[in-house]
């Protein structure tokens, strides 16, 4: 009997059907609380995505130079709209913020965590996933010094001269605005055959009783003082695209027209000289509001005005430039990170050459029209437009964001000559009509989108 017995509970114990059943129901709780636990962790992680996609976008909104509202405030309310539809766990957010503001910068770092209720995790006793993201943004608007080069020749009488005024003024308004003023110096360099300056340029003009022009071999009197003289300085073709200019060693522009008999070579009125270096709104829109049509001058040497634009950029014109007083540290350096350089040159026609009087004595004192019989070439076109070339390719060279607009300019090789100017295709503006205004607000909503890096 007890050997049967024996038998039976050996045969049992060696018996494995229904094992497998025994095993699952013993398993199951287990298995069933890992399956649910990758559901609410892959629920998590998607949370986490959109928690971080939307603190992202609230730094960098309160990041904003221009933001006025608290920065918790504006990256919660990122967040919260983010992960409305996710029930009431906007209830479980946290979030902490640091800002630090400056004149011309503001960092932003945040860090928000919220609490994602468990569904199957909660059979072990586990009730929520904390999902933490952080995250920062800075924003600096960079020192922005901006070179306007602009035609006020012959052909820019009427409609013409009165759209670029009024375009060039609401431009400088754009880019003077007050939180960004100080921070903005602007050179207005006005020209027709060349480029009037103000008196203390007068130190670039030889000393002497008269100045023979090169490669024209007569002379022609140079005045006693800077209250004498009709602000245009005399420059070879190789010295109108050097930045560097001799001091006490240039003659003066005589006074004469070729094709116009109205307007000077040198633009003959007084508030035409160009001015550097300023954020003086009412400097500078005080000599935009001389553009008309008696301030018009003959002639269109755009390279003698790139020349000057690109001096006005050019550091080793710190300090020489007669510009306001807080800039006399400017230009700034090309390498200098902090600044951003910028220059706009504006024409309605082709570069001409540089025609000069020939043999005919020309009073400083009076405005002669000479034709095109009674003057010479100092330098052909093709010498100012390769000056031209010459003067943009520095620029871009040494990081300069050159723009161009060219307005009704008739034919295409002088539309070329400005689209190669350009630093890009889509800083070139070709305008038809007599809408240059939209060129102008194109340039300065992308120069204030460039000066703030984030």
């Amino acid at each position: 009997m007890i050997t049967q017995a024996k038998a039976q509970f050996s045969r049992f114990v060696r018996d494995t059907r229904a094992n497998i059943a025994m095993t699952f129901a013993l398993c199951f709780g287990a298995m069933a609380t890992a399956a649910g636990g990758g559901l609410d962790y892959s629920r998590s992680v998607s949370i986490g995505s959109e928690l971080q996609a939307a603190l992202d976008s609230g730094v960098l909104a309160a990041a904003s130079l221009t933001q006025t509202r608290d920065s918790e405030t504006v990256v919660r309310a990122y967040i919260e709209a983010a992960l409305s539809d996710h029930g009431n766990i906007v209830e479980s957010l946290s979030v902490t913020v640091l800002n630090q503001t400056s004149l011309n910068s503001r960092e932003v770092g945040a860090t928000a965590s919220v609490r994602v209720p468990t569904t199957l995790l909660g059979m072990a006793g586990i009730n929520y996933l904390t999902v933490t993201r952080e995250t920062r943004a800075e924003e600096r608007a960079r020192d922005i010094e901006i070179s306007l080069v602009l035609d006020i020749s012959s052909s820019m009488r009427g409609n013409k001269i009165d759209s670029l005024r009024g375009a060039a003024i609401d431009f400088v308004d754009t880019m003077l605005t007050a939180d960004v003023a100080g921070m903005t110096s602007m050179s207005v360099v006005p020209y027709g055959g060349t480029v009037k300056l103000d008196n203390t340029f007068f130190r670039f003009v030889q000393s002497g009783s008269s100045f023979t022009l090169p490669g024209l071999g007569y002379s022609v009197p140079l005045p006693g003082s800077a209250a004498d003289w009709n602000g245009c300085l005399e420059m070879t073709a190789a010295q109108a695209d050097s930045m560097t200019l001799p001091a006490g060693g240039l003659g003066v522009v005589p006074n004469f027209t070729v094709w116009n008999r109205a307007n000077g070579w040198c633009p003959d009125e007084s508030g035409t000289e160009a001015v550097f270096l300023s954020n003086d709104r009412n400097r500078l829109v005080g000599l935009l509001n001389n553009f008309d049509n008696p301030i018009l001058s003959d002639g269109t040497g755009t390279d003698i005005g790139t020349g000057w634009g690109m001096r006005a950029l050019d550091p080793s014109w710190r300090g020489g430039l007669n510009g306001d007083a807080e800039f006399n540290d400017r230009p700034a350096g090309f390498d200098d990170d902090e600044t951003m350089k910028v220059l706009v040159v504006m024409t309605d026609g082709g570069i001409t050459q540089q025609r000069r009087p020939d043999d005919t004595f020309v009073p400083q004192s009076s405005l002669v029209h000479m034709g095109t019989r009674g003057t010479d070439d100092l330098y052909n076109k093709n010498a100012a437009r390769s000056n031209f070339e010459d003067l943009c390719n520095y620029a871009k060279d040494n990081g300069v964001l050159v723009y161009t607009i060219a307005f009704q300019v008739r034919g295409n090789s002088n539309r070329q000559d400005m689209e190669n100017c350009a630093s890009t295709p889509a800083q070139y503006h070709n305008v038809e009509g007599l809408d240059i205004s939209t060129a102008f607000s194109s340039i300065a909503a992308d120069l204030n989108q460039l000066r703030l890096s984030q």
